[in-house]
């Protein structure tokens, strides 16, 4: 497992130089396209991994 803390700035600049999203969007932001996500860790609205379902990936 990987860890990191970086500041916005510097956030801003890896998103405007590198061609791919920073380590935390890499799998946060797919595991929450996926109701077996929700049903698995018992995610609800108001937690911090929550999507909404009109805001999720719909293929």
């Amino acid at each position: 497992m990987w860890f990191g803390k970086h500041s916005e700035k510097f956030l801003l600049v890896q998103y405007e130089t590198q061609n791919y999203p920073p380590h935390f969007l890499r799998v946060n932001a797919i595991v929450q396209q996926f109701d077996e996500f929700y049903k698995a860790y018992g995610i609800k609205r108001g937690d911090g991994m929550y999507l909404p379902p009109q805001k999720r990936i719909k293929l």
